[in-house]
């Protein structure tokens, strides 16, 4: 947790300060990451840094749950009526299309916590990826357990395997795209765009209707 002393900045200059560890962190790592580059890139004396965090790993750890909470309340509210009464299908293609306008809108933040995520920066990150993991699986099961009860889904099958398989899917499919997207620069092109759209729909299909030949 951050000191007293960093909840008394207002929100913009908080917002500056984790958006700069945030583009450190993402650029060099924690090891390589430096406390210095991240006060320079905030536009403050390194020294105030340590007055905000005791350390560069709260400073990192912070940075993972100001990411997570920025992005839940930009985005949830509209994702929210949207998804109350939708069917699998809707809520599968929905959040594909919302880590799309998450990527385009805020690259950086959305790229860091997929790299949280996916394991780069453990051990330091392993807490936080572990508290992400379950939130994911406890989604992933409320998905599963509504598409049996409509019948979208076979019911034969052990449901925890199902979450091993759909998260496994969808992680794989982000990391691909995550390696293209940091190759492709600063702007995220129409072409790239369409390509994750395409096998967005490829990999929803596989989902659905498995691999075997018809």
């Amino acid at each position: 947790m951050p000191k007293d002393t960093f909840y008394n900045l207002s929100s913009d200059k908080q917002e500056k300060v984790m958006r700069a560890a945030i583009t450190e962190f993402l650029a060099r790592g924690f090891e390589n990451g430096k406390i210095g580059d991240i006060a320079s890139l905030a536009g403050i004396a390194k020294g105030s840094l340590y007055q905000y965090f005791e350390d560069k790993k709260e400073l990192f750890l912070h940075s993972v749950h100001w990411s997570s909470e920025y992005l839940l309340l930009k985005y949830s509210a509209a994702a929210s009526g949207t998804l109350k009464k939708a069917s699998f299908v809707e809520v599968f293609l929905h959040s594909l299309d919302h880590a799309w306008i998450q990527l385009k809108e805020e690259k950086e933040i959305t790229l860091f916590l997929q790299e949280v995520l996916l394991g780069t920066f453990n051990p330091v990150a392993a807490e936080s990826r572990e508290a992400m993991l379950k939130a994911s699986d406890s989604f992933i099961h409320a998905l599963i357990q509504e598409g049996q009860e409509s019948g979208q889904f076979r019911t034969d099958l052990d449901e925890e395997l199902l979450v091993q398989f759909l998260t496994g899917a969808s992680m794989r499919f982000k990391e691909k795209f995550l390696q293209k997207v940091k190759a492709s620069g600063s702007e995220l092109s129409d072409v790239l765009a369409e390509e994750y759209k395409r096998e967005a729909g490829q990999l929803y299909e596989l989902i659905l209707n498995g691999m075997g030949a018809r």
